[in-house]
């Protein structure tokens, strides 16, 4: 049989043994980075937007997904040292803010920042934010997931606010990468091979 003729009967083999659709779970991982630059003497704040349109962007689910459960994974920081910098311990807490409420998402105390000269212009190793708040957490979680199933709409603010630690006032002046990491678990109906024992049965 020459090469022509199996590439044929390859192209006509799902139309010979016919179509069905199954209903099949997936997984998607999404990352969120918003970068925060610092320099003032003294506790300090800088806020950072999120919206819908980049979360779904960040996903980009197929149009008949069926979102079942959004998961925060790990929140997490990076930080950069500036020039003149004098914080060797940091007090940082995070907040999410839209039209209802601002909310705490985490507070850690005595953070260490890389030791990096400043003119090295790298980040540190990630570091996991340990002490998340609850309220805070599912308040996260509650608009990614209307963001992604489209029943919330606008978006949403991450304020961060920073201080010397464990005595406030000193200079700060570096920049702060927060990375919120989330899984994402949706169903779809895709379309196989009539009687492939594979998936669920899809509902009517």
């Amino acid at each position: 049989m020459n090469k022509k003729n199996i590439i044929y009967i390859l192209l006509l083999l799902p139309i010979l043994m016919g179509c069905d659709k199954r209903l099949f779970k997936f997984q998607s991982n999404i990352d969120l980075a918003k970068l925060y630059t610092f320099d003032k003497t003294g506790p300090t704040q800088e806020s950072a937007t999120i919206t819908e349109e980049q979360i779904r962007s960040a996903l980009d689910l197929p149009s008949d997904a069926k979102v079942t459960k959004v998961n925060i994974e790990t929140l997490s920081l990076r930080i950069k040292l500036n020039d003149g910098n004098e914080a060797t311990l940091l007090r940082i807490k995070g907040f999410i803010n839209d039209a209802s409420s601002n909310t705490k998402i985490w507070d850690v105390d005595q953070i260490s920042p890389p030791i990096i000269s400043p003119d090295a212009s790298i980040f540190g190793q990630k570091i996991g934010i340990n002490g998340l708040i609850e309220t805070g957490i599912n308040k996260l979680k509650s608009k990614i997931e209307g963001f992604i199933k489209r029943n919330d709409f606008g978006s949403f603010v991450i304020n961060v606010e920073v201080d010397s630690s464990p005595f406030s006032g000193r200079r700060i002046a570096m920049d702060i990468e927060i990375v919120i990491q989330a899984t994402i678990e949706y169903e779809q109906c895709v379309e196989v091979w009539d009687g492939l024992d594979a998936g669920e049965e899809c509902p009517n």
